[in-house]
């Protein structure tokens, strides 16, 4: 999985920093042993780290080798006299940095780690509270970790709670009005737009790692859910969870695609939250990942989106990007909810639909039943009837290759099987002969007349589980028919 946007981690290497953060070690220190936890937790995440006091510098350029990261923060010699820096700067720097880097459609999440001062110039302060941080990209991520000094109980430590409103605006958002010490874990708050911690005096180890713990697990870690198209069923991963959408977790576990829309249908709807979802690798099978590739093509050629099912009658969008293997995953609101599964237009010309046509539904047993008892109609009428006869295998193919219908495949194989047998035209077994390559009976072998005829309808036949064994293995490397459901 390669989430498509990047990590910046701005660390203040300031005075402040020096400052002790237990009766250990500095606040930097600890902030360092904080970006190594991080590191592990996120092993995909494309990550670049910037240093920030009185100016800004680049300590390691993005790479996904978290390994270079971690050897840089452990040699890079932190030793500076310089006052605290300004965050807004520190900010504009990472993001001019990304634009410049991958452009500015390019999304990120930023995680700051500071000592939580600002600059004391009333200038300063005077400017920075006319307005507050906004990224160019709305969907941008801010994550704030303060290593606060110590606030006694009976003093709020005006200062700090004045450096706490400074941050309530420049961030424009809700957070605490004031800091004491009948906190001990500090204040911090998890919004859409990013967290925000202010850990008190002392700075614990078991500290810095909850709040990273918690900022990777509601905004970094994607959850597993199982999307499901007919009887297929994939693994996948939704990313991000972000803590306002815990419900989410739950509604993603099982979805199921139940028919597509043109995009241009969906404009105006009323969304709820937007994420990614991609393939979980490590857990599907080979065919899974070629099925989910297929979807993704399929979903750009036609210029529409898939309807997905949730629980609780909740209902999504997957829509393929231009370029990625992943896709956007959109819930929308109960309203719009109603509008997704609401027809679409037809075309003055279009052609007769048939089972599979704008939604992904079981084919109805009387569907299949009328194939089967075709079958022996256009064999006894063979050669006139191939073109029929080819046309009911290949839709019998279609079905056994979506549903997984095994028994299904197998009785029409052993009957086709028979009926080749049965014939005493050459022509006709050929014609058999095909029909059963299409449904992935392979190992045929030609055989002359003489032989056919010396044939025992009644020899001993395959042991079944070495022809379970075989089909498994066939079908692993079967015919993939879902472009064709697609673009039935």
């Amino acid at each position: 999985m390669s989430p498509p946007e990047v990590i910046v981690i701005l660390l203040d290497i300031s005075k402040a920093m020096s400052a002790p953060a237990n009766q250990l070690d500095s606040k930097l220190k600890c902030a360092i042993t904080g970006i190594l936890h991080f590191l592990k937790l996120c092993p995909w995440q494309t990550i670049s780290c910037i240093t920030f006091a009185s100016n800004c510098k680049i300590l390691q350029e993005f790479t996904n080798d978290h390994n270079l990261l971690t050897e840089a923060l452990n040699k890079w010699e932190f030793h500076s006299d310089d006052p605290p820096g300004e965050i807004r700067a520190a900010l504009e720097f990472a993001e001019h940095y990304v634009i410049e880097k991958f452009g500015s459609s390019q999304e990120c999440q930023i995680i700051v780690i500071s000592d939580g001062r600002i600059p004391q110039d009333p200038n300063f302060i005077k400017n920075s509270e006319s307005h507050s941080t906004k990224f160019h990209n709305p969907l941008w991520r801010l994550h704030i970790i303060c290593l606060a000094d110590e606030v006694s109980k009976d003093d709020h430590s005006k200062q700090t709670n004045n450096t706490l409103q400074w941050y309530k605006k420049l961030l424009n958002r809700h957070l605490p009005s004031r800091v004491t010490k009948n906190h001990p874990k500090g204040e911090f708050t998890l919004e859409k737009e990013g967290a925000f911690y202010f850990l008190l005096y002392p700075h614990t180890t078991y500290k810095i790692t909850n709040a990273i713990n918690v900022i990777a697990e509601k905004y970094l870690v994607p959850c597993k859910g199982i999307l499901s198209l007919g009887k297929i069923t994939m693994s996948i991963h939704v990313y991000p969870i972000i803590h306002i959408d815990d419900d989410v977790q739950q509604l993603i576990k099982i979805m199921s695609i139940v028919g597509f829309k043109p995009k241009e249908l969906l404009q105006g709807e009323s969304t709820y939250q937007r994420f990614w979802m991609f393939l979980n690798d490590e857990i599907n099978e080979n065919g899974c990942n070629e099925y989910f590739h297929i979807l993704n093509s399929s979903l750009k050629k036609e210029n529409r989106v898939a309807i997905v099912w949730l629980q609780n009658n909740t209902y999504a969008t997957i829509e393929a990007p231009l370029s990625g293997s992943y896709f956007y995953f959109t819930m929308y609101s109960h309203e719009s909810a109603k509008n997704l599964m609401t027809p679409s237009p037809m075309p003055i010309n279009t052609q007769p639909k048939s089972y599979l046509s704008n939604n992904i539904e079981l084919p109805k047993t009387e569907f299949v039943e009328s194939m089967l008892n075709k079958i022996p109609r256009y064999v006894a009428n063979l050669p006139n009837e191939t073109a029929k006869l080819t046309t009911v295998i290949q839709q019998i193919s279609r079905i056994t290759d979506m549903f997984c219908y095994t028994s299904l495949r197998e009785k029409v194989i052993e009957n086709l099987q028979d009926l080749r047998i049965q014939s005493p035209e050459a022509e006709n077994r050929a014609i058999l002969t095909q029909c059963l390559q299409l449904l992935g009976d392979t190992d045929l072998e030609e055989e002359d007349d003489d032989e056919i005829e010396a044939m025992d309808y009644e020899e001993e036949r395959e042991d079944p589980e070495d022809y379970e064994d075989h089909k498994n293995e066939e079908r692993g490397n079967a015919r993939i028919s879902l472009n064709d459901l697609l673009n039935w």
